[in-house]
């Protein structure tokens, strides 16, 4: 019984649309989708580590060597891998957005932490220089292409559009100054990854 009743409305119904004017009205509503954009880098153990520079045989196993006063473009000790000669100062880029990448010095090398104190000496940052690439062979980074590093975030000098997944390779050097006292020199080594075009702070 509730199957024919079923029928006989559905009958009507067509009935009624065949004796009046059909108009299909459209209305607009907004439609919406929010996409998630995000990003982040790792750096290689080496990097972590920090920066140590040496000299031609310490560049040649790795392994830091105190530097002479007065020598110039001091490897950094994993500038290049003893096994391969591949840049071993790396970071790469997780996410689905392209970044750019900051580096630079909290404070000039100094002789002492913070470089505060009585007999406190400096080298000026200025004399580290480095460089970036997108593969880390033998021939790249290149010292040809090396900027000064700088106190605070590089902006002038960003690794820029870095693709998702994908490596930035850095190699460091540094220039002693003459009649340097004999002292070890550091500072704190910063990197930062921010959107592509945006401003490492």
């Amino acid at each position: 019984m509730k199957k024919m009743i079923l029928i006989l409305v559905f009958l009507l119904v067509l009935s009624q649309v065949g004796k009046c004017d059909f108009k299909v009205e459209t209305s607009r509503y907004p439609m919406n989708v929010s996409l998630l954009t995000f990003y982040s880098i790792t750096i290689s153990d080496q990097l972590a580590q920090g920066i140590w520079f040496t000299n031609l045989t310490g560049a040649q196993n790795n392994i830091q060597y105190p530097l002479v006063a007065g020598s110039f473009d001091n490897n950094a000790t994993f500038n290049y891998n003893k096994t391969d000669y591949k840049a071993e100062y790396w970071a790469y880029v997780y996410g689905n957005m392209k970044v750019d990448i900051c580096n630079g010095a909290k404070y000039n090398l100094c002789s002492q932490s913070n470089c505060t104190g009585g007999g406190n000496v400096e080298i000026g940052i200025g004399n580290v220089t480095w460089s970036s690439s997108s593969s880390g062979g033998i021939d790249s980074p290149s010292l040809s292409n090396a900027v000064s590093m700088t106190l605070g975030y590089d902006n002038g000098n960003k690794v820029s559009g870095i693709d998702p997944n994908s490596y930035a390779y850095f190699r460091y050097w540094m220039d002693i100054p003459s009649n340097f006292p004999p002292y070890n020199f550091s500072t704190t080594y910063q990197i930062q990854a921010v959107p592509n075009g945006g401003t490492c702070v």
